[in-house]
């Protein structure tokens, strides 16, 4: 601090001569250094963002989405491409750009839009230390000398000659966030346009802005704030050395009050320099509007050097694709690198259907973000309304997406680390790491929803998008090698079981007014002429007597006199006819029979066999398309695939010495019934399987669709029950990991991308990873007593189509189509029907 000195008189002292009365020349120097370094710092960072004209990013939630443009409102199609981190390594090659061939595919495939959901760019945006060289292993930028100028004096440049020559030297060379961030924009501009200069992909581009984006603008705020504070402490500075030239001119003078004054006035600027002016003394407010200055520009430059893009969201953004709202949303406190996304996000679903009416959930909830491999849960809720139309039930789609980068390469970068430190490059070195995109379909009115997911293996295949014609021949179906084998895929049907699901069917030309789940759809898949190819059913087919299931009654079932008197109620109603009495007084049989449940195991096995009978037709359909189409199998496979549950093995546990295979029973009965139906191929008995490994049901082996080409692809196909799970998190976690760690422990799976089944939780999902694609179904049970007094979320009731391209992975979608409560209940009432491009090109 400052003091004041004496105020004894001195005397006057003579003025020699006024040139020593300003500073000298090394003060004017060391100031015009520092208001110019000061002045510069700022204009180096991106200069005056105010001037950037303001993009308009709207603020969305469930009652107010944007609404992205489309052809058809009853059959919108999204491609949605997550992280793409343009300014990270890629491949030299066009034709194996997986981010640019994500584009090629939307345009092939006649999009409505393509979503990006953030981390569009990467930037390094951490101070330099010693982790920095790890880190630019994963960057992809190259240094454009014309660009590099930009941030250097014009003096300095004409000293040292022109950059591209220093660059081709070896020479160092410098680079400011603002000349960084104008190459990765450059990069952009290059990655939408094919060489021709026109936008690869015609549609609209929506992008939601990520955390990569947002920690630039954070950076942005720090940078600018520093630079602010120094300019203001040069400011300061000049000030006081002003204040000093005018104190010695007082004190030559002998003007002691003026001393006085310009001592008490330096004393001041040194506090304010000293005290106030620190980064941390900066008000909140100016650092929010620093913020969302950088947030402006970043998606002002987006806008300006992407063809046909629209910025519509940061944060949790939500979309209205035709009549579905969906949700992108990122993990806001960990690090998604390492999974288990999905499952945060499906825990946040059951909380948010509790607080909100039900028209504001999101169809499809995207998880956004540097995830692992790709993920679909499932969340069940209920809303009050839509009961007339059979929409009050429904079952939200929660996706952890796929980043859309190559994983071949960047698992050969890592190969060459010694250690990763950089975000990417832990990704990309985690067990079972997969790329790609996704292309999400809806079908109205149901909705159905089906998921492509487009890996990375077939974005970066060069036969495939080497040329327009090739990719147009592979969409088309032109090119059997992108036809598609379809599996129909079910579980837990729990037959026998008081509370099993049940289907309203009051049209039902053949009288059967209550079906059960798979009678729905086995129905509707002939019906519809649905092209599927392959069954597995994985266990728990019958309720069995895991435990003791016969102290839970359902409340809808009624003793002798109460039935009796429903009955009776019904026969004396004369508001009825005869027909509808007839009607009424069959669903009130047939009602309170199947909430009764069928509680031993032989009988469960007979009466399912019995109820599956009307439906040989579909297994015979199944058989013969199947054969049509070459396929082949092995090991204990099937083209019908008979699984063995849990309740199967615990019915028998401590009590008895003896099993009895659930999967052999119900395979005599599937035998029985087509035998029965007049279908009796010499082969028969080799189309349908009971999967079985020393008693526990365990399908292993190969398959693939021979007819199409010598090419044809073999897969692997596993398939168990149980593989572990969870009720909470992200029950499909502890299935992938025990693919991974269990090995290869017979010659199926060796260098083949095995489909991995098992059910079990009744909560289901799917998974795309590195080696496979995994797939688990839900179940077909109300919610009972077992699960609530658990407290366990509501069960998913659904079942699955997957489907896999006959050339194998490189040549197309993983995908899937699931069939929960509401599309079934709407099949069942007939108010649908199957759309006939619901399975494009199947062999």
């Amino acid at each position: 601090m400052v003091t004041k000195k004496s105020v004894n008189k001195k005397p006057k002292r003579v003025v020699k001569n006024s040139k020593n009365e300003g500073p000298t020349l090394a003060q004017k120097e060391a100031l015009l250094r520092e208001e110019s370094i000061a002045a510069k710092r700022f204009e180096m960072l991106f200069g005056d963002l105010k001037k950037i004209p303001t993009v308009n990013i709207p603020k969305t939630d469930g009652a107010s989405p944007f609404i992205i443009d489309v052809k058809d409102k009853n059959h919108p199609v999204i491609s949605v491409i997550n992280s793409p981190l343009v300014g990270t390594l890629a491949s030299s090659i066009d034709s194996s750009d997986i981010f640019r061939n994500a584009l090629r595919l939307a345009q092939a495939r006649n999009n409505d839009a393509v979503v990006i959901t953030g981390n569009l760019i990467y930037c390094l945006v951490q101070k330099y230390g010693k982790e920095r060289p790890y880190r630019t292993q994963v960057l992809g930028l190259e240094p454009d000398p014309e660009l590099l100028e930009t941030g250097y004096p014009k003096a300095v440049v004409e000293e040292i000659g022109p950059l591209a020559k220093r660059l081709k030297d070896g020479k160092i060379v410098f680079m400011t966030i603002k000349v960084y961030l104008d190459h990765v924009f450059k990069m952009v501009h290059k990655k939408f346009l094919d060489e021709k200069g026109e936008p690869i992909f015609k549609g609209k581009v929506y992008i939601a802005l990520g955390e990569i984006e947002e920690s630039i603008a954070m950076y942005y705020a720090n940078e600018a704030l520093r630079a602010e504070v120094f300019q203001e402490k040069a400011f300061t500075h000049k000030k006081v050395n002003e204040l000093r030239v005018r104190l010695r001119v007082a004190r030559k003078s002998g003007d002691e009050k003026e001393e006085n004054l310009l001592l008490e006035q330096i004393n001041d600027w040194q506090v304010y320099d000293r005290i106030l002016v620190l980064m941390g003394n900066v008000a909140p407010s100016h650092i929010n509007e620093r913020r969302r200055l950088m947030t402006n520009y970043l998606a002002y430059r987006i806008e300006s050097d992407i063809p046909n893009a629209k910025v519509i969201g940061e944060g949790d953004t939500y979309i209205k694709v035709g009549s579905q709202i969906v949700s992108i949303v990122s993990d806001k406190t960990l690090d998604s690198v390492r999974g288990g996304l999905a499952g945060r996000l499906r825990r946040k679903i059951y909380n948010f259907t509790k607080a909100n009416p039900g028209d504001k959930v999101p169809a499809v909830v995207l998880g956004a973000g540097l995830n692992p491999w790709g993920v679909g849960l499932y969340a069940s809720f209920r809303i009050r309304q839509k009961k007339a139309t059979l929409d009050d039930v429904r079952m939200t789609d929660v996706v952890q997406l796929l980043p859309c980068i190559d994983s071949n390469l960047y698992r050969e970068t890592v190969r060459r680390m010694l250690k990763a430190k950089d975000r990417v490059a832990r990704l990309a070195s985690t067990t079972n790491f997969q790329s790609g995109n996704q292309t999400v379909a809806f079908f109205e009115p149901a909705p159905l929803i089906r998921i492509d997911w487009n890996r990375s293996e077939f974005l970066t295949n060069q036969d495939v998008f080497g040329s327009d014609g090739n990719l147009k021949k592979l969409v088309s179906g032109e090119n059997p090698l992108g036809r598609m084998i379809y599996s129909y895929k079910e579980g837990c049907t729990h037959y026998g079981a008081a509370f099993v699901a049940r289907y309203d069917s009051p049209d039902d030309p053949e009288g059967r007014y209550i079906k059960h789940h798979n009678q729905v759809l086995f129905e509707a898949f002939v019906r519809d002429n649905s092209p599927i190819h392959l069954y597995q059913i994985d266990g728990d087919i019958q309720h069995w007597l895991n435990y003791q299931v016969h102290k839970e009654v359902n409340p809808q079932w009624r003793d002798p006199e109460d039935l009796l008197a429903e009955l009776t109620k019904i026969e004396r109603n004369d508001q009825l006819s005869g027909q509808e009495k007839a009607k009424a007084l069959k669903i009130r049989s047939m009602l309170n029979t199947v909430v009764a449940g069928v509680l031993q195991p032989e009988e469960q096995i007979e009466a399912f066999g019995k109820a599956m009978a009307p439906y040989a037709v579909f297994f015979k359909g199944v058989i013969e398309r199947a054969k049509k189409a070459g396929i082949r199998m092995s090991g204990n496979l099937g083209i019908i695939s008979i699984g063995q549950g849990n309740h199967n093995e615990h019915t028998f546990k401590g009590n008895t010495d003896v099993r009895f295979s659930e999967a052999r029973l119900t395979r005599k009965e599937f035998l029985l019934f087509l035998l029965e139906s007049g279908y009796n191929p010499e082969d028969l008995r080799a189309c349908v399987v009971a999967c079985q490994f020393g008693g526990v049901g365990m399908a292993n082996g190969t398959f693939q669709a021979s007819s199409v080409d010598k090419e044809a692809y073999e897969y692997s196909l596993f398939m168990k029950h149980k593989h572990g799970s969870s009720k909470t998190e992200d029950n499909m976690k502890t299935m992938i990991t025990n693919f991974s760690h269990r090995g290869t422990t017979d010659n199926y799976e060796e260098g083949r991308f095995t489909i991995n089944l098992g059910g079990d939780d009744h909560m289901g999902g799917h998974a795309v990873t590195r080696n496979a694609f995994h797939v688990k179904t839900g179940g077909q049970m109300f919610d009972g007593p077992f699960g609530l007094k658990l407290d366990f979320p509501k069960q998913n009731l659904f079942s699955t189509v997957w489907g896999v391209p006959a050339g194998g992975p490189s040549f197309g979608s993983c995908s899937v189509i699931r069939f929960d409560f509401r599309i079934t209940r709407k099949l069942s009432a007939y108010k649908i029907t199957l759309p006939e491009n619901l399975f494009e090109n199947p062999v």
